[in-house]
C-alpha cells in the first residue's frame, strides 16, 4: 500500500512535468514548442500504446504544433531546446516510476491539453 502511495505521488508531482517541461511556459509560442516536443516524444517512446494509428496522430499533432510554434516565431533552436527539456522530464518519469506510467501520464497530459482546462471551462 506505501508502494502505491508513493507512486501515485510522483506521479501526480511529475505528470505536468512531462508534456510541459519542468518549468510552466511562459507563451503560446512555448506551450506549442512544448506539445510538439512531448507528441514527438510520446511517439517515439510509446508507440504500444495505441498502435500504429495513435502514432501517427501523435506525429501529427507534433506537426501542427511546431508549424504552429514557428509562426509564432519559434526556431530550430527553440524546437530542440523544448525537445530536450520534455525529454529529460519524460525520462526521470521512466525512471521514478516506469515507462508504462510515464507513457499513461505523457499520452494524459498531451491528450488534456488540447481540450479547456476545467479552470477556463463553462462547466460551472
Amino acid at each position: 500500500m506505501k508502494k502505491f502511495v508513493l507512486r501515485s505521488l510522483m506521479l501526480s508531482l511529475l505528470g505536468g512535468a512531462v508534456a510541459g517541461c519542468a518549468a510552466a511556459p511562459k507563451s503560446p509560442m512555448e506551450v506549442r514548442l512544448n506539445r510538439a516536443a512531448g507528441a514527438r516524444i510520446a511517439a517515439e517512446q510509446c508507440p504500444a500504446y495505441g498502435g500504429y494509428a495513435s502514432a501517427q496522430k501523435m506525429l501529427s499533432d507534433a506537426s501542427k504544433n511546431a508549424a504552429e510554434a514557428k509562426r509564432l516565431g519559434a526556431t530550430k533552436e527553440d524546437y530542440e531546446k523544448a525537445k530536450k527539456n520534455v525529454n529529460g522530464a519524460f525520462m526521470t518519469t521512466v525512471f521514478m516510476v516506469g515507462q508504462p506510467a510515464a507513457c499513461n501520464s505523457i499520452i494524459n497530459q498531451l491528450a488534456i491539453g488540447g481540450t479547456k482546462s476545467p479552470e477556463h471551462s463553462d462547466e460551472f
